[in-house]
């Protein structure tokens, strides 16, 4: 296309052949969009519109997917102020061919209008970001993931980068250099973004197409493609998605704070993930402590301490002391924030320095017709629920009495623990038992607790199965349910944990819609 371009283009003419977006970037799939635009200083649009032809005719003529586009610099900038993906795309704009002045005008008015108001560019980013991720749901855990748009995913990787642009910052290195972003969190983006392309030109190979949306029926033949073999309790095709969603995950966590980060160096104010009073040490239980501090609402880790924790951890303890007992209690039960400490207590892999049970469920899918999420994010977004019942969060008056229950942290743990065997070890339910039993006599749940936590493990599901499956107008049928939950409070307990549980899949639609007809 170059040398149609250099063929077609009247010498002396202050005109451009421009890669812009993915192609700009060098970054294409089998089956991408290649974007182009003629950049050009003419007054004849007619001169311009004669060498687009000759460069855009061939091409579509051999069946490529074209973007395309004629543009003077201050026209492009002007699209770039009324939308952010051309301003980004145009972010990637890379000169092939023709006059270098009209490319570097052009990257020029972009860096000066960018860098005019990082603060607002960051915001637009950020605000797009949103709403894509609304669309597109996380790659973090579905197991039919949009791996470009959606949330973790490629294009999450790309607005990090564009972010950066607005302080001048080209480079995820030099983001790096600035405090940006730490040297962990770099090299967690870079190798996502070829981890991602990889994926993506598979896809792009298997389908014969361009598709975004990794679907069920290619997994297996991908997770051949990669080199993914079977394991104990792990097909191919899971271990790809939980590779998957491994690198999805830190795609969203690096996200999120390198655009807090970003935006505080705009504003020229300290970035409140920089707040004082954070353990710099590895004293496991002061490390709790503090996540159950920010989960209430106090000061988020600091980079320095997340890189503290990252380069010295601390072996898991034998045995949780109290103190640390009491903060994770208390973490469990700050509902949404709490889940969110944990996700990132998760991401530098000191989750599973307290719980090391929690290696064998992170990034596990499920392939059911009722879960969503993968098994950890399930089960933390059952414990998130369970808290939320306990605050009355509930329009159905049986989950309201229900909530007044002498032993929450029972509920709360349970909820925490209740698919822990889904490990593939056999049925879930009895190893699950077996899993929980190890966790809480190293957590130092007292004996009551544990007893109440094992029995909502091993009965989370009884409720559910007998509302579905059983004839609820056998008196037999009552009695041996009342003989298996035993008294008020442990039914209580199960009726709150199948509410959460089944809110947790999704399975139940929208919060607030009432509760399964279980009574």
């Amino acid at each position: 296309m170059t040398e149609l371009f250099r063929e077609a283009r009247p010498a002396g003419s202050a005109m451009a052949l421009v890669a812009i977006g993915g192609y700009g970037r060098g970054e294409l799939c089998p089956a991408s969009d290649v974007d182009l635009m003629v950049l050009h200083g003419e007054r004849r649009a007619d001169r311009v519109r004669a060498v687009a032809e000759r460069v855009f005719y061939p091409l579509w003529d051999q069946g490529i997917a074209l973007g395309h586009a004629m543009r003077t610099p201050k026209e492009a900038i002007a699209e770039a102020r009324a939308g952010v993906e051309t301003a980004t795309a145009l972010l990637e704009a890379r000169l092939l061919e023709g006059d270098p002045s009209v490319h570097a005008d052009l990257m020029g008015r972009l860096r000066a209008w960018v860098g005019r108001d990082p603060a607002a560019f960051i915001s637009r980013v950020s605000a797009a970001d949103a709403e894509r991720h609304v669309r597109s749901g996380s790659a973090a855990h579905l197991m039919e993931p949009d791996v470009k748009e959606a949330a973790g995913g490629l294009r999450d990787v790309h607005s990090v980068g564009w972010a950066g642009r607005a302080l001048g910052l080209e480079s995820l290195e030099a983001m790096e250099a600035e405090g940006l972003l730490r040297r962990f969190e770099r090299a967690a983006l870079e190798d996502a973004e070829e981890f991602f392309v990889r994926l993506r030109s598979a896809m792009h190979l298997e389908a014969g197409k361009r598709v975004d949306r990794l679907v069920l029926d290619h997994q297996p033949r991908l997770a051949q493609a990669f080199g993914f073999d079977a394991t104990a309790g792990l097909d191919a095709a899971d271990a790809l998605m939980r590779s998957m969603f491994g690198h999805a995950r830190h795609v969203e966590h690096v996200r999120a704070l390198a655009f807090e980060r970003l935006m505080a160096r705009a504003r020229k104010a300290p970035a409140s993930s920089d707040g004082d009073g954070w353990p710099g040490a590895a004293d496991p239980e002061a490390v709790m402590e503090g996540f159950a501090r920010w989960a209430s609402g106090g000061a988020a880790p600091s980079a320095a301490a997340l890189d503290a924790l990252e380069r010295d951890p601390f072996d898991p303890p034998e045995r949780w002391t109290d103190g640390t007992l009491r903060a994770f209690v208390s973490i469990l039960r700050s509902g949404d924030a709490g889940a969110h400490a944990l996700e990132t207590m998760d991401r530098i892999e000191v989750l599973q320095r307290f719980v090391p049970e929690w290696a064998d469920v992170r990034c596990r899918p499920q392939r059911d017709p009722y879960h969503t999420f993968t098994v950890d994010t399930h089960l933390l977004r059952t414990a998130a629920e369970a808290a939320r019942l306990l605050d009355a969060g509930e329009n159905d008056p049986i989950a309201r009495e229900a909530a007044s229950l002498a032993d929450p942290e029972a509920l709360l743990i349970g909820a925490f623990l209740h698919d822990a065997g889904k490990v593939g070890r056999g049925e879930h339910v009895p190893v699950g038992v077996e899993v929980a039993g190890a966790v809480l006599d190293r957590m130092g749940v007292p004996a009551a607790t544990a007893d109440a936590v094992r029995f909502l493990v091993g009965e989370h599901l009884l409720l559910a199965d007998t509302a579905t499956r059983r004839d609820l107008s056998d008196p037999e049928l009552i009695r041996e349910i009342a003989a298996r939950v035993g008294d008020q409070e442990r039914l209580a307990s199960l009726y709150l944990l199948t509410l959460s549980d089944a809110h947790a899949t999704g399975h139940l639609g929208e919060r607030g819609r009432g509760s399964p007809s279980l009574t």
